[in-house]
């Protein structure tokens, strides 16, 4: 289940054919499920991943790694152990790190520059708001996504007594088994969105200019999103032009900040705001058909509308930022 990715730091923790990860057991975690999951994709197929479920100081102490063990384990101090719970490390957006984001920090360090770039991918998507989770943060007060697969919780069975290691530890094999493939989904989207600028230089997608973009539809705006996160900000692009076919109309539309807000860069003035084609069109001397009352779209009668409505909006934001 591993990916293209493979991290020597972790291959060569030992000279044996396996590396041994240590986490608590009983209920399972996204945190604890998560780190392992993350070692498995970045170790295997050169190193198969064994890990041990255990409170016992001496069963850890056999370990590799050890991750969201929980503290009290002073006689383990000298291995290499991601915990949360004895310290308190934070984002610079505020959100405190888990296990899942220490040992994050650790794999993909200064050293592995390269990799920086996955592993901003890694936090974006999941990692944030994973750790804002754990740590009884509002995830989505911080501006990032919640955590997008917390149904490993769901595998603790709160209504069955007397529930074996055996049974619990099963779960916990299959819910790595299903973060594994999650990273592999992960990767697949991060590899296709490095490609995300010349996506919008190639034939794919006209790309018209500086801060404006007409798509064939407005599902393509995931794909801004990653352009956006790419380039500087007088290179991001602020609005799309694309073909409504529920209205037969040309939409333009102020492109969110990212896609867990509907903050946007820009609006449409205030005075155009619930105003129809022919008062528009005197306003603006475009063939505008309206514009919504929350100022972030509005309807074209033609292409050369819409698109030259985008562009005087670029440049009101261009000269409001000082580029």
């Amino acid at each position: 289940m591993g990916i293209s990715i493979q991290l020597d730091k972790l291959v060569n923790l030992n000279n044996k054919d396996t590396l041994t990860v240590g986490t608590h057991n009983k209920r399972i975690h996204p945190d604890d499920v998560l780190s392992v999951a993350l070692i498995k994709s970045h170790v295997e197929p050169t190193k198969k991943v064994v890990v041990i479920r255990s409170r016992n100081s001496e069963t850890l102490s056999k370990c590799d790694i050890l991750v969201d063990v929980g503290n009290g384990y002073p006689e383990l101090q000298d291995k290499l152990i991601f915990d949360h719970h004895d310290k308190t490390e934070t984002y610079p957006n505020g959100i405190r790190k888990c296990s899942c984001a220490l040992l994050l920090d650790w794999m993909f360090d200064e050293t592995s520059r390269p990799l920086q770039s996955w592993r901003d991918y890694l936090l974006e998507e999941w990692v944030y708001g994973l750790s804002a989770t754990d740590c009884g943060q509002n995830a989505q007060s911080y501006g990032v996504k919640p955590n997008p697969h917390n149904f490993v919780s769901l595998l603790n069975a709160t209504f069955v007594e007397n529930e074996t290691d055996e049974f619990q530890n099963d779960m916990f094999k299959k819910a790595v088994d299903m973060y594994c493939i999650l990273i592999q989904r992960y990767y697949q989207k991060f590899n296709a969105s490095r490609n995300i600028i010349s996506y919008f230089e190639n034939d794919i997608v006209r790309y018209q200019g500086k801060g404006v973009v007409v798509l064939p539809s407005y599902d393509y705006v995931d794909k801004v999103f990653e352009y956006n996160k790419a380039v500087p900000e007088e290179r991001k692009i602020i609005c799309a032009v694309t073909y409504s076919m529920k209205y037969g109309k040309y939409e333009v539309n102020c492109v969110p900040r990212n896609c867990t807000t509907e903050l946007t860069y820009i609006t449409h003035p205030q005075e155009w705001r619930n105003k129809r084609s022919d008062e528009l069109s005197q306003m603006t001397g475009q063939q505008m058909f309206m514009c919504h009352q929350n100022g972030k779209y509005s309807l074209h009668s033609t292409f050369a509308s819409a698109f030259n409505i985008a562009t005087m909006l670029k440049q009101d934001y261009d000269k409001s930022h000082g580029f």
